[in-house]
């Protein structure tokens, strides 16, 4: 044997090898379905349901009358249970534009806020009506002490008034040796020497009195509540000439009492710019006595 002979097969003739075997197994296989009658054991290998087989034995056989069967035809399929979307009815269709889990939390959403709106008014409405009481009964406190205060001041502050003889001649009778430092009053000096009747000479004390007390506010507030709570004691005195009437307004500045001095407007009795009263106090007992204690009631 040569070299040649003994050496193994080539890469085509292996493949010329199996083409010749696949041609005869595609005859072999020709051959056997036009001569070859199937049995059942053949239509078991393939794989084939009883109908199959029989009418295939039918149609080799030369059976072509026999008619196959059609398979029976499926039945539809049901149709899928799809979600509709945008169908939605009543007040929420304008929500079916959204999925279903979307639309939910979007309804709850809107629940919970206004739940929380309500829930928030009624108890604002409660703080309010409690806030009202509260100011309401803070009120009534301020006013039955503002009452306990007016009755106290005139229980303990009530003037005790004297009627005196018009020609008493012993000088300012609220000034006794030894007064308590404790009591306060307001002194209104008027010029006896100018013609001013009764009503002229009340209302040029009145302007005198509130002049006094709104300067004593500003410059002695802790001696002008002390005289209210004394009773507002007020003594009108008198002077003859407007020398004595300037020194008393000279003394009671340098003393710094509060002095207050009436000019008249002019418009009735006397002429315009005369001075004709001067208030002095409220202040001590004490202090005032040093400068109009020997001055006479008016």
């Amino acid at each position: 044997m040569s070299s040649r002979e003994g050496a193994r097969p080539t890469r085509h003739f292996r493949a010329r090898e199996r083409s010749r075997r696949a041609t005869e197994r595609s005859n072999a296989r020709d051959d056997t379905f036009t001569s070859h009658r199937f049995d059942a054991s053949d239509m078991s290998r393939a794989g084939l349901t009883p109908s199959a087989r029989k009418a295939m034995e039918d149609a080799l056989d030369g059976g072509g009358s026999v008619a196959v069967a059609p398979a029976p035809a499926k039945r539809p399929a049901p149709p899928s249970r799809k979600r509709r979307r945008g169908k939605l009815g009543g007040p929420l269709g304008f929500l079916g534009f959204l999925r279903p889990k979307f639309r939910f939390g979007l309804v709850g959403f809107v629940a919970g806020c206004a739940f929380s709106a309500w829930v928030g008014t009624h108890e604002l409405e409660r703080r309010v009506r409690e806030h009202e009481d509260t100011m309401k009964r803070e009120r009534e406190a301020r006013r039955q002490k503002k009452l306990e205060m007016k009755q106290a001041n005139k229980i303990i502050g009530v003037p005790i008034i004297e009627e005196l003889p018009d020609d008493y001649e012993d000088g300012d009778p609220t000034r006794r040796a030894g007064a308590d430092a404790g009591e306060y009053k307001m002194v209104l000096v008027v010029r006896e020497d100018l013609p001013m009747g009764a009503g002229k000479v009340g209302a040029q004390c009145a302007h005198g009195a509130v002049g006094a007390v709104n300067i004593a506010s500003k410059t002695s507030r802790m001696e002008l509540g002390k005289w209210e709570l004394d009773g507002q004691k007020k003594v009108t005195l008198g002077v003859r000439s407007l020398a004595r009437f300037e020194d008393l307004v000279r003394e009671a500045k340098a003393a710094r009492l509060p002095t207050f001095v009436v000019e008249d407007a002019g418009r009735t009795e006397v002429e315009a710019g005369t001075k004709t009263m001067v208030a002095i106090g409220p202040a001590s007992t004490e202090a005032i006595d040093k400068i109009t204690g020997s001055l006479r009631l008016y």
